[in-house]
Formats: structure tokens, C-alpha cells, sequence
């Protein structure tokens, strides 16, 4: 009886496909391979990959390297900075504890010719605040593109080192921005920012007078080489400014306002007039997204 059943297994046909007519064994040959599972990660995604590389994860020498550029850049205003607050009469170690605790170069040029102008503290601290708002919007960006390593307590030294040129550089980075990655970004440019403050005002001690009461006219170029550049792309801009230099002309010369309040209402004013002939570029509000519904193929291929 038992060799009768051995024969029978045996002898028995093997089951078949049913597109080719192969045995059962070359259909689990055909079989595509398991999926693997997800690794939890805080490094980069590239376009076709679904798992985490670590070769990808920004580190700290690549941030280094990256913000050496926008520390040398830094050193030379900073310098005129530190010319600046000779100028006004603050000491070596009050112009490099500015530095050290603001880090906004246009903000910083403004306080210090708002203090030379004797306006209150109400409206150097409103000034300050609008002509720093950007970085709110900038903080905000970054802050979607950040790493799981950055989280809690270690957010708030990137947001006090973001800056034009750091918002700049860190946006074309492609991928998740990590800690160490942002630090080295940051750090030389804030190195060099700091430095340069403390070099320009030492310099001022050995340059004639005259050129001392020059460096007053930077925080003019600064502003215009930004004016330069929002009016390559939107030629409208030339008239905000325009508005905003008459009403500050207006409220100094004809209401005798100070000169805190009068820019602070300028700036007001034009920021307004803007908002009005300066519109955003898409009308429609948000874009409009066509919801893809993924098929029972597509489902089955990812």
C-alpha cells in the first residue's frame, strides 16, 4: 500500500501555468523580489530612491565649506559696520556684542544710524522689526527642509544664523538640511561677520577722520544694491521706493516729525502702496493640483 501511494506521487502531473504551460516552480522564478522595509532616516530622498542613503546626509565640513564664501563676503561690510559704530561714538565692545547678538547686517546698519539720529526706542525697535520680517517667511522655509536630528532646542541657533545669503545657499542644497550641515553654514558666516566687526573698528583707530565720517554712507549702498535687485525683476519697485523716500522727506522737512518715527511711517506707507501695484504673480490664488487616483497596476508596482 505504501509503495502503490509513493508510485502514484510520483507519476503525478505537476501543475502548470497558465500562460506558458511551465511547471509551478518556474512561475516562484519569475516571482518578483519582497519589498524591503522603509529605514527610519533623517538623510536625503533622491528622485528614485525610497531608502535612506547615508553618503547623501549633509555633514559639518560641507557646511564649512559652503558658508567660507558668504564669511568672506561678510568680513568687508562688517568691517564698514564696525567703522560705523566708531563713528557714533559706541565702544569696541558694545559694537561687537551688537554683532553678537543680532547678526542682521541691514537691521544692524539701520539701529545704529536710528541711535546716531537720538530716535526713541519705539521706533528703532519697530524699524528693525519691519525691515527683519523677511527672515520670519525665510525661518519658515527652512524649517519644512530641516532634518529629524534638528528638533526641539537645536531649531533655535539655526534660526538665529539664517540670513539672505544662508536662506540662499541652504535653499539649492537638494534634500534634508541636518544640524551639523547648518551649523558649519551658519557658524563661519557668523564668524566672519563678527570678526569683521571687531577688525573695522580697530582699523578706525589708525584712518583719517574724514574717511571715518565716510563709512557713515554704507548702510546708503547696502540698501541701494538691494533696491538694484528687486528692481531687475519687478520695475514697479522703483516706485515704492520713490514714494517712500518723499514721505520721509515730507514728515522731516515739513512736519518736523523725528527722524525714528518719520522712517518708520514711510516705511508704513510704502510697504502699503506696494501691497497695492505690487501684486502677487499668481491671481488665481493657490495653484490648482490635479489629484492623480493611483489604479490597481500602479498600486501593485509600488
Amino acid at each position: 500500500m505504501f509503495r502503490s501511494a509513493t508510485v502514484s506521487l510520483i507519476h503525478a502531473p505537476l501543475p502548470q501555468c497558465a500562460d506558458r504551460g511551465r511547471p509551478f516552480l518556474s512561475q516562484k522564478r519569475n516571482a518578483s523580489p519582497p519589498r524591503l522595509p522603509r529605514i527610519p532616516h533623517f538623510g536625503y530622498y533622491g528622485n528614485t530612491m525610497n531608502h535612506y542613503n547615508p553618503s547623501y546626509a549633509p555633514t559639518l565640513g560641507q557646511g564649512f565649506r559652503a558658508g567660507v564664501p558668504i564669511g568672506v563676503g561678510y568680513f568687508p561690510t562688517a568691517m564698514a559696520f564696525g567703522l560705523v559704530c566708531r563713528d557714533i561714538g559706541l565702544s569696541l565692545a558694545q559694537a561687537v556684542t551688537f554683532s553678537l547678538t543680532n547678526f542682521a547686517g541691514s537691521g544692524q546698519f539701520l539701529a545704529v544710524n536710528l541711535i546716531a539720529a537720538k530716535a526713541t526706542a519705539a521706533a528703532l525697535f519697530l524699524g528693525v522689526l519691519m525691515i527683519n520680517l523677511r527672515y520670519m517667511f525665510m525661518g519658515a522655509a527652512i524649517a519644512g527642509r530641516l532634518a529629524e536630528d534638528a528638533i526641539g532646542g537645536k531649531r533655535l541657533p539655526i534660526a538665529f544664523g539664517t540670513t539672505d545669503e544662508v536662506f540662499s545657499v541652504s535653499a539649492l542644497r537638494p534634500g534634508k538640511l541636518t544640524f551639523p550641515y547648518m551649523m558649519g553654514l551658519e557658524g563661519i558666516a557668523y564668524a566672519g561677520w563678527v570678526a569683521g566687526t571687531a577688525v573695522g573698528f580697530l582699523v578706525g583707530t589708525i584712518l583719517p577722520y574724514a574717511v571715518q565720517r565716510a563709512a557713515a554712507v554704507t548702510i546708503y549702498a547696502m540698501f541701494a544694491s538691494l533696491l538694484v535687485q528687486e528692481v531687475k525683476t519687478n520695475r514697479t519697485a522703483i516706485l515704492v521706493a520713490g514714494l517712500s523716500a518723499i514721505l520721509n522727506s515730507l514728515f522731516v522737512c515739513i512736519a518736523g516729525m523725528p527722524v525714528g518715527w518719520s522712517f518708520v511711517l514711510a516705511m508704513l506707507g510704502g510697504t502699503i502702496f506696494g501691497a497695492w501695484v505690487m501684486p502677487d504673480s499668481d491671481e488665481d490664488g493657490q495653484e490648482k493640483c490635479e489629484e492623480i487616483q493611483p489604479d490597481a497596476k500602479s498600486e501593485a508596482l509600488v
